[in-house]
């Protein structure tokens, strides 16, 4: 006799390595297809689709949902329909009541993130999830929530200040206000200066950086940009952080070295680019530069007692909430920007996130995000 659970998470060689051992056996799989969304690791829902075929069995649905509310599940089932790649069952609610499902449409995440805190603090229920598609849209959520004095919990170890885009800006702040020359020597060829190993070796050896760069012995181009380059650390230091960022990006170079390494290294200049979009929108909530750089050196604190957690929808599978808040439901997010083959995937994913709310369910799709116009999710229905 064999039991499988979670049937719709086995790769294909497991899918094999099953049904040579059920050979002449009793095989028993419990699982859901519409729930399988982890094609990363080799996840596939076939399996289930055809397992009378494959298996010489029967398929038996278990139609309730005794989680949530009547209308949230006729809200995941009319999303979930569009999918081909499943078995065509009936989903039903063991409660009759209907409750509440909010599709907002705000201006910009910035209003996105007002409307969650307003909402969070009605205090309506004991338990409420913010969830995301990636690690990455927890960052400036985590900020309003630590600013607005909101405890939450978190399962994501993600950290964007430790990312190549925010820890290059930082650094040229860290320098510019702490002095920091660990810091300097980071950034002090990006862009390119024409600084020398020489140089790099006497300043880490720690000579003072501009008494080393400055020297009169340079040739004059040198000392000229070298001037400028001091010039602007000086000018850093007289700017807000959000000034900071953007002084940064054009002014001292570093948007255009990102093109380079881009080319060079074949990263994608585009998701590079969101990383400074997104440090220059979260640099926007502190009034000091000395403000930024402190929060970017904490650690998440979780609070175990606290009713709200923050998690990508792949960490919160079977689990739930009285109150779900699902961020960013824009194309190009969820779904991501994907070759159409995976689209049924994406709104697996979605529909899961759906799916973990047992009272009120709110989804926002934001028409703006870093300045730029985001088409509503296909998936918001």
């Amino acid at each position: 006799y064999i039991l499988v659970d979670e049937f719709q998470d086995l790769d294909p060689v497991q899918l094999k390595i099953i049904e040579l051992l059920s050979e002449g056996g009793k095989l028993y799989c419990v699982g859901d297809e519409d729930q399988c969304i982890y094609a990363f690791r080799g996840s596939d829902p076939s399996g289930m689709i055809a397992f009378e075929e494959r298996f010489k069995g029967k398929k038996l649905y278990l139609k309730y949902n005794y989680r949530s509310s009547k209308n949230i599940v006729s809200y995941a089932e009319e999303v979930i329909g569009f999918n081909h790649e499943r078995n065509q069952k009936e989903l039903l609610s063991s409660r009759e009541d209907t409750t509440k499902i909010r599709k907002v449409f705000p201006e910009t995440q910035e209003l996105m993130f007002l409307d969650i805190v307003k909402e969070i603090r009605k205090d309506d229920f004991t338990s409420c999830a913010i969830l995301y598609r990636t690690n990455a849209e927890s960052l400036r959520i985590k900020e309003v929530l630590r600013k607005e004095g909101i405890a939450y919990t978190s399962r994501d170890s993600y950290n964007f200040y430790k990312g190549l885009v925010p820890r290059d800006i930082l650094d040229y702040m860290r320098y510019a206000f702490l002095g920091d020359r660990a810091a300097f020597l980071r950034i002090a060829n990006k862009p390119y200066r024409f600084i020398s190993k020489d140089d790099i070796r006497r300043i880490g050896a720690g000579e003072e950086p501009f008494s080393v760069l400055l020297d009169d012995t340079k040739a004059s181009f040198s000392l000229i940009k070298m001037r400028e380059f001091q010039r602007d650390m000086m000018a850093l230091k007289k700017k807000s952080p959000v000034q900071a960022v953007r002084y940064i990006e054009s002014a001292m170079g570093y948007g255009e070295y990102l093109k380079n390494y881009a080319k060079k290294t074949l990263r994608d200049i585009d998701e590079l680019m969101e990383d400074l979009l997104e440090l220059q929108e979260v640099a926007a909530l502190y009034g000091n530069m000395l403000e930024l750089l402190e929060a970017s050196t904490k650690e998440d604190v979780d609070h175990p007692d606290s009713k709200v957690l923050l998690s990508t929808i792949h960490g919160v599978k079977g689990l739930e909430f009285d109150k779900v808040f699902m961020l960013n439901a824009v194309e190009g997010i969820i779904p991501q920007a994907i070759a159409e083959e995976n689209l049924e995937e994406e709104r697996r994913i979605f529909y899961v996130g759906i799916t973990r709310a047992r009272h009120e369910l709110n989804i926002y799709s934001p028409r703006t995000i870093h300045g730029k116009e985001r088409k509503r999710s296909r998936f918001v229905i």
